[in-house]
């Protein structure tokens, strides 16, 4: 009887000590955060549907401490930034981007990716978020020695885009040649006589290029190798309407210099047949509003179009008004935002092509209804006052 109840005394004691309370803050504890990190170590994946959010992982003990392992990494150059529960990301101070094991306190404004060099296959990302409005980030290296990505490994992480094609910056699908070391685009359509591209991957974002299209069919243009600033990539001067391309992109696996690895060169597959008419009714349905800040979320949704006053007009429920959050308007050649924040009623404001960050709405509620109207003057250019956008709550 004796040793039953000792053994009784024994489970309830394990009970206890496992179901105990180890948070932190005075709640069960729980192993997953609602914070989680993205970078270039996987092309930036982020995708809730597809469950590819890194979450961290938070700690037993301290449940301010919160861990994620990124492994399978090659001897390159990282980036990465934190989101919290927000959406909010959180990035290196633009004076000090490089993460090591020296704590970096990470910022909302001002900032920056984060950077770090692999020299061994995984990196422990630590944060401590014992001030959530200032993160402190450290990594920890592992112990086996990274070694350079071979062709494959380049070409299987390239993500190449754009908002130039009818595809609207979702990635494409290349055919791989192992031994010209090249990936094919084929049968990309163009939309847009001013848009952008650009190619992302284990290397990070490359851009910087403006390429004069070519104007005869089976023409190329001369590969051009990408730099790692100056902006999103263009090609220009795109002869006809609904042009069609072949795209082919040149890794050198062996290049010291970053900006010689990716080259990209353009060969005009098919002509179309109608010149470029740039006026309200080519804007007018390629005009479209998307945003976390509204119910239609990132999802590009097109508006009512009034030919006669020349607007389009969106009516948007707020489901996200917990601080200022972003809008986008695409216009056929690349999304373009407000420089300042917008309030109801406010007096419109020019959207700008490529501006830095999102627009924002500075005094949304949730469940609250707007009407946000653009209105397009297509007799100027696109960075001199062609959109206008105003927001009034119903």
């Amino acid at each position: 009887m004796k040793k039953i109840l000792q053994l009784l005394t024994s489970l309830l004691l394990l009970v206890a000590m496992f179901s105990c309370d180890n948070s932190t803050s005075g709640t069960t504890f729980d192993s997953t955060s609602d914070w989680w990190v993205k970078g270039s170590f996987d092309g930036w994946k982020d995708s809730v549907d597809d469950e590819t959010r890194h979450f961290f992982t938070i700690d037993e003990v301290d449940n301010n401490i919160l861990t994620y392992e990124v492994t399978g990494l090659y001897t390159l150059d990282y980036e990465f930034v934190l989101v919290d529960a927000a959406g909010t990301e959180w990035k290196a101070p633009t004076a000090t981007t490089a993460v090591s094991d020296t704590a970096l306190t990470f910022v909302s404004a001002e900032n920056a990716n984060a950077t770090f060099t692999a020299a061994f296959t995984t990196y422990t990302i630590k944060v401590d978020i014992t001030d959530a409005e200032a993160p402190s980030v450290t990594i920890e290296a592992g112990s086996t020695a990274a070694t350079a990505p071979t062709f494959e490994v380049l070409a299987d992480n390239l993500i190449f885009k754009g908002g130039i094609f009818d595809s609207n910056w979702t990635a494409q699908t290349g055919v791989l040649d192992a031994t010209a070391k090249t990936v094919t685009y084929d049968d990309l359509t163009i939309v847009s006589n001013s848009g952008e591209f650009g190619i992302d991957g284990i290397d990070g974002w490359f851009e910087g290029l403006t390429i004069d299209s070519p104007t005869v069919e089976g023409e190329s243009t001369t590969p051009a190798n990408f730099l790692k600033s100056g902006g999103n990539s263009k090609l220009i001067n795109v002869p006809k309407v609904d042009s069609v391309y072949t795209v082919v992109i040149t890794i050198d696996p062996e290049a010291t210099n970053i900006e010689e690895k990716y080259s990209i060169a353009f060969t005009l597959k098919t002509l179309g047949t109608e010149d470029w008419v740039i006026d309200f009714a080519w804007l007018a349905p390629r005009t479209k509003i998307k945003g976390d800040l509204f119910d239609i979320g990132w999802t590009a949704t097109a508006g009512t179009v009034n030919a006669t006053a020349k607007t389009v007009t969106y009516e948007v429920t707020i489901d996200n008004a917990s601080g200022s959050f972003g809008f986008e308007i695409f216009d056929g050649g690349g999304w373009a935002t407000i420089e300042d924040p917008l309030a109801s009623g406010d007096a419109a404001v020019e959207i700008i092509s490529n501006a830095n960050g999102n627009g924002q709405f500075s005094d949304a509620a949730v469940d609250d209804v707007y009407t946000v109207v653009v209105t397009i003057d297509d007799t100027v250019a696109l960075d001199a006052g062609r959109y206008m956008l105003s927001i009034s709550k119903n």
